[in-house]
């Protein structure tokens, strides 16, 4: 009787450990619901400092008096990367989390369109399109590259839905070997650290 007791005991012990490390702050965190709708000011605040070797740059309110943020990243060192991270604020419901809703998918459309339109200095092309992060899509995006006057340049643009909200992403690089960074890297951390409660 006396060995079961201490097999028992023995077998709860690292439940025990496990339950009390759960509990403390830094522990296993727990499972729930994914995180709800946030305003854009809010969602801001959670991008950040440093995501896959971009610096976070100035936040500022979005053009034209819409509701919503938007994030400046850029590399260190030259040549550089830079991006932008906009979000914008629904007009009605909270927008679900994916890339697949009717509000992700016009924001995607506009920025390829306004990607790939031609001006005197820009001409790029579409080269892929795939959603990020792959294991649990929440951007779709689409890879360009091209010229930006006598520069060779690779491009991704980027939207989906994120906490209620429609995210979209904008990168531009020179095409320079060693690339001064990782536009798919970037998408995706930017798009984890929205998810994290």
């Amino acid at each position: 009787m006396r060995a079961a007791a201490r097999l028992a005991a023995a077998l709860a012990l690292p439940a025990l450990l496990l339950a009390g490390c759960e509990a403390m702050p830094g522990g296993a965190p727990e499972a729930g619901p994914a995180p709800g709708p946030l305003p854009p000011a809010a969602l801001a605040a959670l991008l950040p400092m440093d995501a896959a070797g971009f610096q976070r740059g100035q936040t500022l309110p979005l053009a034209h008096g819409e509701p919503g943020q938007e994030v400046a990243y850029a590399t260190r060192g030259l040549p550089a990367a830079a991006a932008t991270v906009q979000i914008r604020a629904p007009s009605g419901d909270p927008v679900p989390d994916g890339p697949d809703s009717p509000a992700a998918a016009t924001a995607f459309n506009r920025l390829v369109q306004e990607a790939l339109r031609p001006e005197p200095q820009r001409r790029l092309r579409e080269v892929a399109r795939f959603v990020l992060p792959e294991t649990a899509p929440a951007l779709r995006c689409a890879e360009t590259e091209g010229r930006y006057g006598r520069e060779r340049v690779r491009g991704l643009v980027c939207a989906g839905g994120l906490r209620g909200n429609v995210v979209s992403l904008r990168l531009a690089t020179p095409q320079s070997e060693p690339p001064p960074a990782d536009p798919r890297a970037f998408a995706a951390a930017i798009a984890t650290a929205l998810r994290r409660p």
